[in-house]
């Protein structure tokens, strides 16, 4: 049948497409939207719009905040950037004499851009690292009291946020207080100043149930200055297996973002120096050599991210650095590793501490390349690990000849250790340096059983049992080679025994580990001297 335009059958025609078109167009548009779930123990960073002081606030005082940095869930906005969040003062006490003024908030409601909103229940925390390991401190020891709860305040004297966790008994303003005064931060409640909490102060809160939001297209995809957090059962099964074998998680590799996993990945965090959410975030995967279970998981299109991108850009540099250096080492003795003939033809002789220096130059060009095809492979996890080892000892064994380069010699190599602090692979100083033998100090509060750990130029702890360490603090005379050895350890002060675990051998890696265990009651003081 012919439709001629104008007649009924047109009409109808048109009629029929205009709205079949609208239904596509209101069925696309539905399916812009996306449910989301924020998981339970999300941090959500945030910027007070409201001025709070113990000097006036009262129990029920309504405050807001708005959400100065967007969380994105496995690489899609759930909470936009400029999300109001409204609050409650549950807790104030004005300062006085010889006592500092403290308040306790919660979260309670979420007003999104669009104007959409919703009930949420959210508690204070913070992402300094040093609050932080106070915060995980604290609630390990609550959590082993039974039915006591932590609260988060502010307290006046601190410096910036000032969080201090409080177990309340059963919920009273005395409780609070008395276990404050109990705690890590206890002396600035002694300081009498009140706690004043400014706009523009940046925050930072803790979901404490999770929340589940549509996400629409205008905010859909996550930029790179969101916060994005990884919850597939994949990633984190990935990051737990990582965690694990770096000492920080003793769990199930079970997939889920439960409590374990979140205070081991802010444990890593902290000692890392990220910031200390505990959620599994693109920095912390990043760091933790998930880069192709983010790549199967998002695709190929979102990553390298910009942190990958530097990452190789400075192992090209590296490489480049570490080819300059072997061609200067040459020049100077004379000779190419490739072919020493015309320096044995030569009047004088040539030193076999000169050969050996090339020859280790080479083997660290050699080691410098294969981290940067490992970057351009985006290969992570332990494969990446063992190209890092591998590099980190060619690097240990250039350094024993640092002492014999001359000065122009000695600033090139200074370049290249630059380079590889920028990696986060810092070995010893330039200059002199006796590799053969070295000293750990190591003082801290231990209460329970530690593993110290040091391996070339790092020293970390690998927490056990009991309490995480407070107070620590080192100094390493110098990196410990990547020789076969025996160590030695001296304590100086501590109530617990102290011995040697592992000596540096190939198979671990050239690493020293000694223990700690604390067995009596309280945290004892603990001031050893590790030899070798």
């Amino acid at each position: 049948m012919r439709i001629v335009p104008g007649t009924r059958h047109h009409a109808s025609l048109v009629c029929g497409a205009v709205i079949a078109v609208l239904a596509f167009l209101l069925v696309d548009t539905a399916l812009t939207k996306h449910a989301i779930q924020v998981p339970q123990g999300t941090v959500v960073e945030l910027r007070m719009e409201s001025d709070l002081s113990s000097s006036t606030a009262q129990p029920g005082d309504r405050f807001r905040s708005t959400v100065s940095r967007a969380v994105a869930i496995d690489g899609q906005i759930a909470i936009p950037q400029g999300t109001t969040v409204e609050g409650e003062v549950t807790v104030a006490r004005e300062a006085g004499r010889g006592e500092s003024g403290v308040i306790g908030v919660e979260f309670t409601r979420m007003v999104f851009p669009n104007g959409s909103s919703f009930n949420i229940s959210g508690v204070l925390t913070s992402l300094n690292p040093e609050e932080r390991r106070q915060i995980l401190e604290e609630e390990g020891q609550i959590r082993g009291q039974g039915t006591r709860e932590r609260t988060i305040v502010f307290i006046g004297g601190g410096a910036g946020l000032g969080a201090v966790v409080g177990a309340i008994a059963g919920g009273g303003k005395g409780a609070l207080i008395g276990a404050i005064a109990g705690g890590v931060l206890g002396g600035l409640l002694s300081e009498g100043k009140e706690a004043d909490v400014k706009a523009g102060t940046p925050i930072a809160m803790e979901l404490t149930a999770p929340i589940t939001v549509e996400s629409e297209s205008e905010f859909l995809r996550a930029a790179q200055t969101d916060r994005t957090i990884y919850t597939s059962p994949a990633t984190v099964r990935a990051a737990q297996t990582e965690l694990r074998r770096r000492g920080y998680y003793d769990g199930e590799i079970h997939g889920r973002l439960d409590s374990r996993t979140r205070r081991a990945l802010a444990n890593y965090q902290i000692d890392r120096k990220q910031t200390a959410s505990g959620d599994l975030d693109h920095e912390t995967a990043l760091s933790l050599g998930l880069d192709s279970t983010l790549r199967a998981q998002t695709g190929s299109g979102s990553l390298p991210a910009a942190s990958t991108r530097d990452q190789l850009e400075a192992a090209r540099d590296l490489t480049s650095q570490a080819r300059h250096l072997l061609e200067e080492a040459e020049r100077r003795i004379g000779v190419h590793v490739a072919d020493i003939s015309l320096g044995l033809r030569r009047d004088r002789g040539i030193r076999e501490s000169d050969l050996e220096m090339l020859l280790d130059l080479d083997a660290f060009l050699t080691a410098a390349a294969w981290y940067e095809q490992a970057a351009e492979a985006g290969m992570g996890g332990s494969d990446l690990s063992s190209v890092e080892g591998v590099l980190m000892r060619a690097s240990n064994d250039v350094q024993s000849h640092s002492g014999r380069m001359d000065n122009d010699l000695r600033r090139e190599w200074t370049v290249v250790q630059a380079s590889l602090q920028d990696l986060g692979l810092k070995t010893g100083t330039a200059g002199r340096v006796d590799t053969t033998t070295g000293e750990l100090h190591w003082q801290g509060m231990v209460d329970g059983i530690e593993n110290i750990i040091v391996q070339g130029s790092s020293v970390s702890l690998q927490h056990v049992r009991g309490r995480r360490v407070t107070s620590e603090r080192f100094n390493l005379e110098a990196p410990l080679s990547a020789q076969t050895r025996t160590v030695s350890v001296q304590k100086l002060r501590g109530r617990g025994d102290v011995r040697v675990l592992e000596h540096p051998n190939r198979n671990n890696g050239y690493r020293a580990v000694v223990q700690i265990n604390d067995t009596p009651a309280g945290a004892g003081w603990y001031e050893i001297v590790l030899n070798w």
